[in-house]
């Protein structure tokens, strides 16, 4: 069962989070943060790559929403990769499954993640 996962605790990795609903952004913040993780937040795909841009040196990995407003969450990962094909990127989503998602399934470096979601 996912309640009995050991959660991973960091060791201050910064984690970019990209949501357009900022209670989101907030909650896995505060989640990332109990768990020794720094967060940076974006409200949607053209802020993130601007954090991203500015802080790549800095930012371990990214989680990502699918489906925002101004530039979408498929774009915003393909530009991602394109910039750094290495960052490990969750992609997460409330109304899609994993196969809805316009993402590449082989890619080791990318994960899916239904919404809600816990902290484990």
């Amino acid at each position: 069962m996912l309640e009995d996962t050991e959660i991973v605790t960091g060791s201050g990795e910064c984690i970019l989070v990209v949501d357009d609903e900022a209670s989101i952004q907030e909650i896995t913040k505060i989640s990332l943060e109990n768990y020794n993780y720094r967060a940076i937040t974006a409200g949607d795909g053209i802020e993130a790559l601007a954090i991203y841009a500015q802080h790549k040196d800095k930012i371990s990995a990214a989680i990502v929403d699918i489906m925002m407003s101004k530039m979408d969450g498929a774009t915003s990962i393909r530009t991602l990769q394109s910039i750094n094909p290495l960052l490990p990127i969750i992609v997460v989503s409330g109304i899609a499954t994993c196969e809805q998602v316009p993402i590449d399934k082989t890619d080791e470096h990318t994960a899916f993640l239904p919404k809600p979601y816990t902290t484990q």
